[in-house]
């Protein structure tokens, strides 16, 4: 299947580029680019390169919001392969901007992945996670399975870099199974995932100890990037295996994957290659071929240096693989001087293990050498750097430990709060209906029957079923459609105009014309508690009485709903109640469950210490009680999946890939 995934790809890229050259209009040109760079940015990052500068030349002064953030995430995921993290951080956060206000849920989630993968590589977990568990969120309302594994990979990098390896290997496994199940094609990201998800068991396994299992799962990484043309991270694939095979002692299979990495054209870390050299440099001390050895020193050094000046740990190892050569050559004095090279630079490093390794060579080399004193000497100070490095070592254990300890309390947090808000779920579905609603309904159609109207029992028993087959089935769903609240809503409203109130209750249902009702999703079934909080306790014995709903635009992320009727008032309640308690149940079991669930929702609005519902009592122009006003803040996300939610441009072309 990967084979016929390449196949198709190398196609298209033909015919793709073949049209690139025909092409010279603006729109027609910038997709075109767009198309190309999609697949690219993983497999020909020179080229990639070259139509990234273009497209930035295409775009410059007249750009459209779509086709900015499809920019941005080919520029990002470039600079990601390129390993430039902070410029490929700064545009995923214009992206960010853009895709919050003019993307889909797709690309908010694939733009979160990314964000978190790019603070994991430096090494910022908070803020990763943090990212992270806002994908997950909407990944709970909006299921994608190859967006699924993508987050767990990230969240295994995470789990890997704090040395939690257990949890690594958790998510890297689950990452594994998702991704191996699907049923669909995997999209050139897709397959990238694919070879980090193995790259990241790779490294579990390295760590923990296990170098064959370590060289199965690199191999897995090296053949699909093979197959597929994923060249931006080959250098680093091979020198992981050659590291794995050094660890298994099958040395000089280690030594070809170094000179793969050296080989390797299209992934052009330095620091990779100069890694290869100075390995290639050591396996050849240990084959005593050390003229050969010292030119790959040489060679690696000099990349180190390109570097960072400042690498003194890298320095000093090159200087102790350049004392073994002088060892090997018999020049004992030569080799003593460079140990001595190593040991300052060491110094400079604050790298306890590069000195405590540094004097045990010393104390070797002088034993061999009859100085007895240096290497007593020598071996005093290998013990105190060998304690020191114990202790940071232990230090480190501890803070990782710390990490990873705070970092499972958020996870146990982040758990009971979503046990929480389905608790609410199903605690609201049994508050949703009041009894004697249900019971009046029934009563009343059964009234039409016995006075053979039948067909207007139908009519209503019709409504009736609808409207208790809409409360099951949005049961099992966090958030529905505005759309599908207002027609619940209105459902709900006519039976109790028509059945319960026998005509004399009115309403309204307006709906600010800026909302996209089939689009924006909502709370599933929030706003009814309010409005039968309104029936069941201001309207009843008037007559007529009335309600208002209207849903209005309060920003970007919320819509304002009101409820407001003509009752009898809060005090007048009060009163009642006080008379029949039982009047006061159904109110605490709905509202209250559903105030619980808008505080959970609204967590991360700006304004936390603001209740989402507001209750105003009306009062005439001769303050006498004349209703009640609800306002209601709801959280609203996007309901299409993979599709163009603004109402300030097009459809985007494509999804960022980055």
């Amino acid at each position: 299947m990967i084979t016929t995934d390449l196949k198709r790809k190398q196609a298209t890229l033909l015919q793709l580029e073949a049209e690139l050259t025909t092409v010279s209009s603006r729109e027609p040109r910038v997709d075109l680019i767009n198309q190309v760079l999609a697949l690219y940015v993983y497999t020909k990052p020179a080229r990639a390169e070259e139509l990234l500068k273009e497209q930035a030349r295409l775009l410059e002064g007249n750009e459209l919001p779509d086709e900015r953030l499809v920019y941005l995430g080919h520029l990002a995921t470039f600079l990601n392969q390129r390993y430039d993290y902070t410029a490929a951080e700064a545009a995923l956060n214009e992206a960010r901007e853009l895709v919050d206000e003019y993307g889909s849920i797709s690309q908010r989630i694939d733009l979160y992945i990314d964000l978190a993968g790019n603070l994991i590589n430096q090494e910022a977990m908070e803020r990763a996670e943090y990212f992270l568990e806002m994908a997950v969120k909407l990944l709970e309302n909006f299921p994608d399975d190859e967006l699924a594994a993508r987050a767990d990979c990230r969240y295994a990098a995470m789990h890997l870099g704090l040395s939690n390896y257990p949890k690594a290997i958790q998510y890297y496994l689950q990452a594994l199974t998702v991704i191996g199940n699907r049923q669909r094609e995997l999209s050139l990201k897709g397959h990238y995932f694919h070879t980090l998800i193995n790259t990241g068991l790779g490294n579990v396994y390295e760590r923990t100890g296990y170098p064959l299992k370590a060289i199965e799962a690199y191999q897995r990484t090296i053949e699909r990037s093979e197959a597929i043309g994923l060249s931006g991270r080959q250098a680093w694939n091979y020198l992981n295996m050659g590291n794995a095979y050094w660890l298994a002692e099958e040395t000089s299979k280690a030594a070809y994957y170094f000179n793969k990495v050296l080989e390797s054209r299209a992934d052009d870390s330095t620091k990779a290659r100069a890694a290869a050299l100075g390995n290639l440099g050591s396996y050849y001390i240990d084959c005593e071929d050390f003229t050969v050895a010292e030119q790959y020193i040489d060679r690696a050094e000099a990349a180190y240096q390109a570097l960072d000046n400042e690498d003194y740990v890298n320095a000093a190892t090159m200087a102790i693989f350049r004392a073994k050569i002088r060892e090997g050559q018999s020049d004992f004095d030569e080799a003593i001087k460079q140990l001595k090279r190593a040991a300052n630079l060491a110094e400079l490093a604050d790298s306890p293990q590069v000195l405590a390794e540094t004097y045990y060579e010393l104390g070797r080399l002088y034993a061999t050498t009859g100085d007895y004193r240096s290497a007593y000497l020598a071996q005093l100070h290998y013990d105190d750097h060998q304690l020191e490095y114990r202790d940071r070592l232990n230090l480190q254990q501890q803070r990782e430990l710390e990490a990873k300890y705070e970092s499972e309390a958020r996870e146990k947090e982040a758990e009971r709060l979503k046990l929480k808000a389905v608790q609410l779920q199903l605690r609201a579905l049994r508050a949703q209906m009041n009894p004697h609603f249900l019971y009046n309904c029934l009563n009343s159609i059964q009234s039409f029957i016995t006075t053979n109207k039948a067909s207007t029992a139908s009519k209503y028993l019709a409504q009736f079923a609808m409207l208790m087959r809409q409360s099951l089935e949005y049961t099992n769903l966090e958030y529905i459609s505005l759309e599908d609240e207002i027609v619940f809503l209105t459902n709900y409203l006519e039976i109790n105009c028509h059945l319960r109130f026998e005509g004399r209750l009115q309403y309204t249902l307006t709906v600010d014309e800026e909302l996209e009702e089939d689009i924006l999703g909502v709370p599933t079934m929030i706003i009814q508690p309010y409005v039968e909080n309104s029936i069941e306790h201001g309207l009843r014995g008037q007559k007529p009485g009335r309600i208002d709903i209207s849903f209005v635009v309060h920003d970007e992320s919320t819509i304002l709903a009101t409820v407001e009727d003509n009752g009898v008032g809060r005090s007048k309640v009060a009163e009642i109640q006080a008379k029949d308690p039982r009047r006061s149940e159904h109110r605490s079991r709905g509202t209250d469950i559903t105030l619980s669930r808008l505080r959970l929702l609204n967590t991360e609005t700006e304004e936390e210490s603001l209740s989402p519902v507001t209750i105003t009592d009306l009062y005439d122009e001769h303050g006498e009680a004349a209703g009640t006003r609800v306002t209601v803040l709801i959280p609203v996300v996007d309901m299409q999946l993979g599709r163009y939610s603004s109402k300030k441009g097009p459809p985007i072309i494509g999804s960022p890939n980055r």
